[in-house]
């Protein structure tokens, strides 16, 4: 989590609207659409091994969704030459899927990789 924060400046958030709804992720803090929440930060995805996985940010305690369960989110995180969430979806009801692209997950040569692809 350290390396990430020091990537991504506290309390800065991320949009992306995808012509029907707007949805906003503020790292280490919440995620929403159209300012409900869907999400509050609960840490890091673990496989079953209890093993930290880094490219995965798990958001739960949501707002309650009508005869369903607490909206949440899964934010997969990936390589990318700025911060900026790329796509949503509601694969699940009351459950959310974003894509992050960001510096911050990127290793020396993914960084070039990812620059050179988009010149």
């Amino acid at each position: 989590k350290q390396w990430y924060q020091r990537r991504v400046r506290g309390g800065e958030c991320f949009e992306l609207h995808d012509g029907k709804y707007k949805y906003k992720m503020c790292p280490f803090d919440q995620c929403t659409q159209d300012g409900t929440n869907i999400g509050k930060w609960e840490g890091w995805e673990k496989d079953g091994k209890g093993n930290v996985n880094y490219g995965v940010m798990l958001y739960s305690r949501g707002a309650g969704c009508w005869q369903g369960p607490n909206r949440s989110t899964r934010v997969e995180v990936k390589c990318g030459s700025k911060n900026e969430i790329v796509s949503a979806e509601e694969p699940a009801k009351c459950e959310y899927a974003y894509v992050f692209k960001t510096p911050a997950a990127c290793t020396k040569v993914q960084e070039e990789h990812e620059i050179h692809d988009e010149l």
